[in-house]
């Protein structure tokens, strides 16, 4: 039996990769080994569920790059099916604590996220805090 690409594992990369190798490679003979009974059968134990925007990478590096890019193409993907995406936002919250640092690291935060057109920013009121969490003087919403 002839076989253009052998790819190990069902879950969801080695799915994704045949997806992508169909899509590119129509015609090619594509053949995904699983050693479970069924294909994807475990979540993977490092995605969180988030679609990741690469604030925290420097702008032009190739993971800041390879975050926006994923993101919009499984928002397309998502819409593109009528498949359900929340778009939940994010509170970020400098670890710094002086009143200087935290306002500098909010402004840089939100200058990053506004230059890639991932979110908008805000800086929001301070609020009390759960019991187990320390005061944030700035933060800025995602």
């Amino acid at each position: 039996m002839h076989v253009d690409t052998l790819i190990i594992g069902g879950g969801v990369i080695g799915l994704t990769v045949a997806l992508e190798l169909r899509r590119r490679q129509p015609h090619a003979t594509i053949t995904v080994l699983e050693a479970e009974n069924e294909l994807a059968a475990h979540g993977s134990g490092r995605n969180s569920g988030v679609l990741h925007s690469g604030i925290y990478y420097p702008p032009e590096s190739l993971k800041a790059k390879m975050c926006a890019q994923g993101a919009a193409a499984m928002r397309e993907y998502c819409r593109s099916r009528n498949l359900p995406l929340l778009p939940l936002g994010k509170v970020l919250v400098p670890e710094r604590r002086t009143t200087h640092n935290s306002t500098y690291c909010c402004h840089a935060l939100g200058t990053t996220a506004s230059r890639r057109g991932c979110c908008r920013s805000a800086n929001l009121p301070q609020r009390s805090p759960p019991r187990d969490r320390p005061p944030a003087a700035h933060s800025l919403y995602r």
